[in-house]
């Protein structure tokens, strides 16, 4: 096939396009691998001259996990996690991160739980330990738990007038039936 100009567009050009590149996992960089006395593995990578720290834990789980008869619940488990942890408040838990510069968030895949933390290096012996009570400690208020509902309702409902969306939705349900990567994700 030739495109206007005569220039090829097969899979030859493709092939030789700076745009391809080796695999993800050949480029990883060079980084110290610890495991904890409790188990937990931690790679640690040094990057770069700013003094940020970005911290990632990945859990297996995700959608794939979810039972058909409560669907959403990972979604639902990943905007919880930021809504009040230890005792705290959600607004209270918020603002104890921001005034240290810091983030904190969690979202979740087909197959993962991702929590992230990105804070300022000197502050991090003031977020780790929130970072640590949103995982081990977190707050399931009820109040909370409805908020969150209402909110994925309303984006689920949106998405029915989305056109994208609704593309989206029919793909991943012909290419997975009822496997839970069928279903339509928020996070």
């Amino acid at each position: 096939m030739t495109a206007p100009g005569g220039k090829g567009t097969g899979a030859s050009s493709r092939a030789r396009s700076s745009r391809f590149r080796e695999p993800a996992a050949e480029r990883v960089l060079p980084h110290e691998v610890h495991v904890l006395a409790n188990g937990l593995t931690v790679h640690l990578i040094r990057y770069g001259p700013l003094p940020l720290v970005s911290l990632r834990l990945v859990v297996r789980g995700g959608i794939a996990c979810e039972s058909p008869a409560q669907p959403f619940v990972a979604d639902l488990l990943a905007r919880l996690l930021r809504r009040g942890a230890g005792g705290k408040s959600g607004d209270a838990f918020a603002e104890e991160i921001e005034s240290a510069g810091a983030s904190i968030g969690a979202s979740v895949s087909e197959e993962a739980l991702l929590c992230a933390l990105s804070a300022p290096s000197d502050q991090l012996k003031q977020t780790l330990p929130l970072f640590a009570t949103m995982v081990r400690d977190p707050d399931f208020r009820e109040s909370e738990i409805e908020s969150a509902k209402r909110r994925l309702g309303g984006q689920l409902a949106a998405s029915l007038d989305d056109p994208a969306a609704l593309a989206n939705r029919v793909a991943a349900r012909l290419a997975w039936g009822q496997h839970p990567y069928g279903r339509l994700e928020f996070a």
